[in-house]
């Protein structure tokens, strides 16, 4: 997580989930932003489920209804501006 100017940016590695960004979850309340993941890998009688949950507390107001996300090449990156 990055903090620029008014905003944040978050960028997540999709490599592990297939490139897919639907893999993906964010969600905020209560000034608590979450991001998560999830996949379940099937091959030749082999499964492996990945995930992931990071949450971070922000002090500011973010502005939730304004939030970008964008995915480039294996990364997602999710840009949340905020007012202080």
């Amino acid at each position: 997580m990055v903090k620029e100017n008014d905003e944040y940016k978050i960028i997540v590695d999709l490599t592990s989930f297939d490139g897919d960004e639907n893999n993906i979850n964010v969600s905020a309340e209560n000034k608590v932003l979450t991001i998560s993941g999830e996949i379940d890998k099937k091959s030749f009688g082999n499964e492996r489920i990945i995930n992931f949950t990071q949450s971070y507390y922000l002090d500011e107001y973010l502005m939730m209804d304004k939030m970008t996300k964008e995915k480039k090449g294996n990364k997602y990156i999710i840009t949340i501006p905020y007012d202080d």
